[in-house]
């Protein structure tokens, strides 16, 4: 899904990070400068510490981290469903553009409500030697997708997703680990790999979605084996198989004549008609040909569709805009 349409989802991944900077820079900005305003009005003379002075940057830090959760949640909230909601779009064929990074309008109160719980979910299980923390994560992986798709509210998402998940916890467990490496594993390239690694959070949930829940309408990514692909030289299944030493010989028309007249005349007999052939001054009429098919070949697997086919139905390939 990626690399099918990498332009669009590095714009999305890019709009993203630089709508979620501004807040935190903001709010980095703030909490340094009262850090500091408070700590130079406690020191006394020559940089000594003033005796009973009241413990400000303490308050201020615990502030700033209130503050940036208030601001920075739910921003993360809202365009987090418009990356699902790009990944939904384009798994049903849809070209994906920028202004779907605001769709998310319709699911914004709930997907607010799902990242503080899982959020808090998570970050307890990992103060428990972390691996508790991607158990949390693999096992309410669904709540989001089920929050954009479904619309559920924020304890239903969460009560599928477990449902769905602990039929088999160390793969989804693995899943999770796997996928928070792949995404961590941009920022070791400046930062700048994550435009790359960022997207491919929500194109694998979408396509896990629709392989545990199901997706009406949604494509099948999966290549087409070689073995499978038609050629002119496979054997016809319908055909029986030609003894050795026999000649080949075509294989039958739909449209073969059985005209009795044109069978072939045994050995030994004559072949004059029973009947005189109609004798006229105009030439003889070819006989009516089938009509021919109109329809398109797909450009992934080269197989004959429909004229009015938009998708291909072996490998899912998009033929038509």
């Amino acid at each position: 899904m990626f690399t099918e349409q990498w332009k669009a989802w590095v714009l999305l991944a890019l709009g993203y990070f630089a709508v979620m900077l501004l807040p935190s820079v903001a709010v980095m900005f703030a909490a340094f400068s009262a850090a500091f305003a408070s700590a130079a009005t406690q020191t006394g003379p020559y940089g000594r510490a003033t005796p009973g002075a009241f413990p400000f940057p303490f308050f201020v830090v615990i502030g700033v981290i209130m503050l940036s959760m208030v601001v920075l949640v739910p921003i993360s909230a809202y365009f987090k469903g418009g990356m699902y909601k790009s990944a939904f779009k384009q798994l049903r064929g849809g070209q994906l553009e920028f202004r779907d990074l605001f769709s998310a309008g319709d699911c914004f109160i709930p997907l607010v409500g799902e990242t503080i719980l899982v959020g808090v979910i998570v970050f307890i299980g990992s103060m428990f030697c972390i691996i508790p923390g991607f158990v949390a994560a693999g096992l309410l992986m669904f709540a989001a997708p089920l929050t954009v798709e479904r619309k559920m509210g924020v304890i239903e998402a969460m009560k599928a997703s477990y449902e769905m998940t602990k039929q088999n916890i160390l793969i989804f467990t693995l899943f999770a680990f796997i996928l928070q490496l792949i995404v961590s594993a941009g920022t070791y390239l400046c930062y700048i790999g994550v435009l790359a690694t960022y997207p491919l959070m929500f194109t694998m949930a979408a396509v896990a979605y629709r392989d545990c829940f199901g997706l009406s309408g949604a494509r099948s990514f999966r290549p087409l084996q070689a073995s499978a692909i038609p050629t002119y030289s496979t054997p016809d299944p319908y055909e029986p198989p030609q003894s050795q030493g026999e000649p080949m010989r075509p294989p039958a028309s739909p449209y073969a004549s059985t005209n009795p007249y044109d069978m072939p005349v045994p050995q030994g007999e004559t072949t004059e008609s029973p009947v005189p052939p109609f004798i006229s001054g105009t030439p003889e009429e070819p006989p009516p040909q089938p009509p021919a098919t109109q329809g398109i070949s797909c450009p992934g697997c080269q197989t004959q569709l429909p004229s009015s086919a938009t998708f291909c139905f072996r490998c899912g390939t998009k033929v038509r805009q």
